[in-house]
C-alpha cells in the first residue's frame, strides 16, 4: 500500500518530466477606447508656397487630424476647388482623391484612422480646414494584458490551462511556431489546444484580466497509458506483498 501511495505521489513529477513545464511573464498595456460622436470640427493645418516650372504659385497644405471613422470628409475651403491635387505624404494612402464641392474641395477617409497627417496642394490659399462626419472620440481607457507563456515538450492534444477572472475574454494565441486550436472558455479557465507534437516554444495571448497561473495537460490518451501503467505496477507489488 506504502508503494501505491508512493507512486500517486510521484504522478505530477513524472508528468512534468514526460510533457515539459510551463511558465509565463506578464506584460501589461493600456488602449484607448473611442465612441463615435457625430461631429464638424477645426483641423489643425500649416500652408507654405512653391512655384512650378510656369511660375505659378502652388500653395501645399498640411492637415493634421486625430481618430476619426471611415466616410469622414475633411474639407478644404480654398477660392479655386477644382484645382486642388492630391492627396500627398503621411496618411494619404486611407483617403480618396479631392472632390470639386461649393466651397471646399473634400477627400474622404476610406477606413478608420487612429489620426495622422495628409497633405494637398492648390493654386489659391486654404483658408480653412475642418471634417465633417463621424469623429472617434477618446473616452477613457481598456486594461489590456498580454502574457508571454513558454513551454516545454508537448504531445498533440495537451492543453494548456490559462486561470484568470474574466476567461470569456482570453485572445490568442499569437505569435507561436505551434499550431493550436482557439481558446474554450470552461469559466473558471480557458484551455488552448495543441495540435501538433512540439519540443517546446513559446506564445502571446491578451487577457481583460490577469492570469494567475498556467498549467500544462498531457493528451489524454498518453495520460490515461500513464495511469494505467503505475495502476498496473501497484496490483503487482500489492499481490507480491
Amino acid at each position: 500500500m506504502v508503494f501505491v501511495f508512493g507512486i500517486l505521489s510521484l504522478l505530477p513529477i513524472l508528468t512534468s518530466e514526460l510533457y515539459g513545464t510551463v511558465s509565463f511573464v506578464s506584460t501589461y498595456s493600456s488602449t484607448p477606447i473611442y465612441n463615435p460622436q457625430n461631429a464638424t470640427l477645426a483641423v489643425a493645418f500649416t500652408t507654405s508656397t512653391s512655384s512650378n516650372y510656369m511660375e505659378n504659385t502652388e500653395y501645399w497644405t498640411t492637415a493634421t487630424y486625430g481618430a476619426l471613422s471611415s466616410g469622414t470628409t475633411l474639407r478644404f475651403f480654398t477660392a479655386d476647388t477644382f484645382h486642388v491635387y492630391g492627396p500627398y505624404g503621411g496618411n494619404s494612402s486611407e483617403w480618396s482623391g479631392p472632390s470639386d464641392q461649393d466651397g471646399y474641395a473634400g477627400i474622404s477617409l476610406l477606413q478608420n484612422s487612429s489620426g495622422g497627417t495628409v497633405k494637398l496642394f492648390s493654386f489659391t490659399p486654404v483658408t480653412d480646414v475642418n471634417y465633417q462626419g463621424t469623429a472617434m472620440v477618446q473616452t477613457g481607457s481598456m486594461d489590456e494584458y498580454w502574457h508571454t507563456i513558454t513551454y516545454g515538450s508537448l504531445a498533440a492534444g495537451s492543453s494548456l490551462l490559462l486561470y484568470t477572472a474574466d476567461t470569456f475574454h482570453v485572445y490568442g494565441p499569437y505569435s507561436s511556431g505551434d499550431s493550436w486550436e482557439s481558446g474554450v472558455d470552461y469559466g473558471s479557465y480557458t484551455s488552448l489546444t495543441l495540435l501538433n507534437d512540439t519540443s517546446g516554444g513559446s506564445m502571446a495571448v491578451m487577457t481583460l484580466t490577469p492570469l494567475t497561473s498556467v498549467s500544462a495537460v498531457p493528451e489524454p490518451s498518453a495520460l490515461s497509458l500513464l495511469a494505467i501503467g503505475l495502476g498496473g505496477l501497484a496490483m503487482m507489488r500489492l499481490r507480491r506483498s
